[in-house]
């Protein structure tokens, strides 16, 4: 199976791949239908998958023309394969979640997109009349960074937006113990979210005084959040256009703010955990470049990876690149990796029967002498090159056994050891993946079942069945002291 890329599309290349289908729109139709049609091909070879998002889901709603909002509808079934990207709010909270476990930021696909159980029509929302106009409650504080020079603007917007964060929610505090009722829309606001998740976490850490201490950790951590730094410093460059010592100043009232707001949402959401992107030449050119330049300076908590995602704004060349696109890499499988030697003096596998649609290979930090890698369709591959101990190996795969999910998906567990002219290999099935792993003395399990290579691969004790073999003579035996 290949592992397909996985390409954000800019709800104006949608807009021209549907309108195109439509016979009373004949202006450069052929042109767009060979857009529509490469798309169209990538998803059915297996080469690449649209995810649509919380946005392209509130654009098509929008539609007032029963016929091209019907033909979004099967542009999207097609091409996202019934895959969509978290909601904004969603992929914040999971950040945010990463950040209090003290694990490292990551923008693995799988992290961001999953499968849809409803399909892209009955995920539609109701038409919303705001939803057109969601870029007016941006213009009040466009028009205040408009009466800013470049230089106040650079470097402070991100900050000031923190400290807004922090000003909101002693705001929405202040409303309930006064009126006590507060808006729904600031209830679920993303500081409160926010807010609210550290509030938890802090409490459940034994804080007293979990409100103040979780606006204090807002304040001193929220631009460790990868979506919220992105957010802001985009704010922070489109709000320099409008700077008052710019030369090719450009007015506040003249703004696509509403647009704007759409590409900074997906700039900073979804960008991160795709491979390829069509947006507007302003985001491709300017705004990510800048940002990922950013980003990459050590005062960031993450970095985003060099030349992922590719963007394109260009759609000739965005046709060009989809007409060239070929499989990238297959589904791992024991003997394909198995076949991979590396130098390595012993490895372990630890691969799905079924492969994963969205995951592909990544390096992991172990944070020792071991190296650890997530498998493409899922799964880990962890090598030594040192005489080092199962014991060792095994300690790695408990510390970045978090990227395998406890969805009970069966899997084998494959352990190599290379010293030898023919290597030794031992195997256990897992019919509920970690779920019934057992790592307590699995370093002694998979020694014992080497130890025994005689040339076909030795299964690899479960850890179940010495308990059940004693339990069973336990029994036997308390029958014996009865009789």
């Amino acid at each position: 199976m290949n592992i397909p890329r996985v390409i954000y599309l800019d709800q104006n290349v949608v807009v021209d791949a549907c309108e195109c289908m439509r016979p009373s729109k004949s202006h450069g139709r052929e042109e767009k239908r060979q857009l529509r049609f490469e798309i169209e091909r990538c998803v059915d070879n297996g080469l690449a998958v649209f995810p649509y998002s919380e946005v392209h889901l509130c654009e098509a709603a929008n539609v007032v023309d029963p016929e091209s909002r019907a033909e979004q509808v099967r542009f999207w079934k097609k091409v996202s394969k019934g895959y969509r990207f978290h909601d904004a709010r969603a992929i914040e909270t999971i950040q945010l979640q990463t950040l209090l476990k003290e694990r490292p930021i990551r923008f693995g696909r799988q992290l961001a997109i999953h499968h849809s159980q409803l399909s892209f029509d009955e995920e539609l929302p109701d038409p919303d009349p705001r939803a057109e106009n969601r870029g007016e409650a941006f213009r009040p504080l466009a028009q205040y960074w408009a009466s800013k020079q470049t230089a106040e603007l650079r470097g402070s917007v991100h900050q000031a937006e923190v400290d807004a964060m922090i000003r909101l929610i002693w705001e929405d505090f202040f409303t309930l113990l006064r009126t006590g009722d507060m808006p729904l829309n600031r209830i679920f606001s993303k500081h409160n979210d926010l807010h609210t998740e550290v509030c938890w976490y802090l409490r459940d850490r034994g804080s007293a005084t979990a409100f103040e201490d979780a606006c204090v950790w807002i304040k001193e951590n929220a631009l460790r959040i990868p979506s919220l730094v992105i957010n802001f410093l985009g704010v922070e460059y489109i709000a320099g256009e409008y700077a008052t010592d710019l030369r090719s100043r450009k007015k506040v009232e003249n703004a696509e703010l509403d647009h704007d707001l759409n590409d900074l949402e997906a700039l900073a959401h979804w960008f991160p955990y795709v491979d390829f992107a069509f947006t507007d030449r302003k985001m491709s050119t300017s705004v990510f470049p800048r940002l990922c330049k950013a980003v990459s300076t050590k005062r960031h908590s993450f970095t985003l990876q060099q030349g992922r995602p590719m963007l394109f704004s260009s759609r000739d060349k965005f046709l060009e690149f989809l007409g060239q696109l070929s499989a990238s890499e297959a589904a791992a499988s024991i003997n394909s990796e198995l076949r991979d030697v590396r130098q390595s003096n012993k490895t372990l596998l630890y691969v799905l029967r079924e492969p994963e649609f969205l995951i592909s290979r990544e390096p992991l930090d172990t944070g020792d002498s071991t190296t650890a890698e997530a498998l493409p369709g899922g799964g880990l591959r962890i090598d030594s090159k040192n005489e080092k101990t199962w014991d060792t190996i095994v300690d790695t795969f408990r510390k970045t056994q978090h990227y395998i999910p406890k969805d009970g998906k069966s899997a084998t567990i494959v352990a190599v050891d290379w010293n030898n002219q023919r290597p030794r290999i031992g195997t256990m099935f897992l019919s509920f993946g970690t779920c019934l792993l057992k790592l307590d003395g699995l370093a002694d399990r998979i020694s014992a079942a080497l130890a025994s290579y005689t040339g076909e691969p030795r299964e690899i004790d479960d850890g179940y069945v010495h308990d059940l073999k004693g339990a069973s003579k336990s029994k036997h035996a308390r029958s014996a002291a009865h009789a």
